[in-house]
């Protein structure tokens, strides 16, 4: 049989999902915005096949520990979706990188 392909369009909409999912979770402690904190985090993560995290860890910071713990915990609070038959064929697990931002109104 022909090796199975990796689907390009498979693979981006699963990390766009992944995306939206964290994005939910995502929690503004309510002291960091007392304090003025805002910033980005970006979390590189690894997700298994079945969907479940393997690891997460914090890969750029934000510059303030609370911010980057709640990143991290909306990474660890997301159930992610099995990964599509069709993408990262080859691979049991793939290692993602996330933006989180957090910004004051």
């Amino acid at each position: 049989p022909a090796p199975r392909v990796s689907n390009p369009q498979a693979e981006g909409a699963y990390q766009s999902k992944a995306r939206s999912q964290i994005d939910r979770n995502k929690r503004y402690p309510d002291e960091a915005q007392r304090l003025g904190m805002s910033g980005a985090v970006v979390v590189r993560y690894v997700i298994g096949r079945d969907g479940h995290l393997i690891r997460a860890e914090v890969e750029q910071s934000s510059g303030y520990p609370m911010l980057d713990k709640a990143a991290l915990q909306a990474v660890r609070n997301t159930k992610f979706d099995p990964m599509p038959p069709d993408a990262w064929v080859q691979l049991t697990e793939q290692v993602f990188r996330t933006r989180i931002e957090f910004t004051l109104d």
